[in-house]
């Protein structure tokens, strides 16, 4: 795992933002403190959230399109609402060599493939912001595990849709909600678990009219076992569980890594990097495997193409598409 002093520089990388929310807000403040990262321009719906966060970061323009934002840049970060994200993702990817998608890329399957196509054809690096993979907690718990025996990935789930209605989210986002805002907690097997998933077997189907639990067994092609539990207008945390036949490692919260030894009943609680601590955990470690990419580094920046194993997920345990 990078660390603050191992950081390398990224010299004449200029990033463009699209969207000026918080979720932009805290790249912002991710990629700016990466050396030689320069936030060169900025746009926006709402100019005057454009113009403010401008000022924030001193960002010298504010781009009236993403096409004239995107030809002046090596990167552009999108941070917008989930139901207009495959639009933008193709300007985007029409106009720029680079691009970093807030995830989920798409509003649910068919539309990150439909993004996955429109890439194909413009040629452009497309990653997708699945900080979680960048979480100290989570890279420690990566670290410890190894990968001389198999793995029980345990993942809780729990949403809440009137929750997520009252902060004003579109009917058809909340359609899609298990894309929009599970895939937090579900990309964890795509962390944990190795080789492909060969079979997802739902023992407790979603349901729409009537929210409750969801429940699946998932099968990895290397012997790896997952087990979902979705809770749905029921109390439960977010949590990632992985044991193996020498440890057992609790994200709980995600943020945080416990580990427990075999022969012990004792869970050792980890530190969380400086990173993680004075930015949007996963967001600074992921800024900078961003760029480590783009300067064609080693790196963890996670592709579109990669981000859709996740999406394909979702897609079996809710059987939706």
């Amino acid at each position: 795992m990078i660390s603050v002093n191992e950081e390398e520089s990224a010299e004449g990388i200029r990033v463009g933002l699209v969207g000026a929310g918080n979720m932009a807000i805290e790249h912002a403040r991710a990629f700016s403190d990466v050396k030689g990262v320069k936030l060169v321009g900025i746009h926006s719906r709402t100019r005057k959230r454009a113009e403010d966060v401008s000022r924030q970061f001193d960002i010298p323009v504010v781009a009236d399109s993403v096409e004239r934002l995107g030809l002046e840049c090596d990167l552009l970060v999108v941070a917008v609402p989930v139901h207009v994200m495959e639009e933008v993702a193709i300007k985007c990817m029409a106009s720029c060599p680079v691009v970093l998608l807030e995830k989920p890329a798409g509003l649910n399957l068919s539309s990150s493939l439909r993004i996955k196509q429109a890439q194909e054809i413009s040629g452009a690096k497309v990653y997708v912001g699945l900080n979680r993979r960048c979480l100290s907690s989570t890279l420690t718990a990566l670290d410890g595990l190894g990968d001389e025996s198999t793995r029980l990935i345990q993942i809780e789930d729990q949403q809440d849709l009137e929750r997520a209605r009252r902060f004003g989210h579109d009917k058809e986002v909340l359609t899609s909600w298990m894309f929009a805002n599970s895939i937090h907690t579900i990309d964890y097997f795509s962390i944990f678990g190795r080789g492909g998933v060969k079979e997802v077997n739902v023992l407790e189907a979603w349901n729409p009219e009537k929210l409750g639990r969801v429940v699946a067994h998932l099968k990895f092609e290397s012997g790896d076992t997952g087990i979902y539990v979705g809770r749905w207008a029921q109390p439960g945390p977010w949590s990632a569980t992985i044991t193996n036949d020498d440890a057992r490692w609790e994200l709980c919260p995600l943020e945080r890594a416990g580990f427990q030894a075999k022969g012990t009943r004792n869970l050792e609680v980890k530190e969380l990097s400086q990173w993680d601590c004075n930015f949007k955990p996963g967001f600074r470690m992921q800024a900078q495997e961003v760029v480590n990419a783009i300067k064609g580094r080693e790196n963890r920046a996670v592709s579109l193409k990669q981000s859709l194993h996740t999406m394909d997920v979702i897609s079996k345990i809710y059987e939706c598409t």
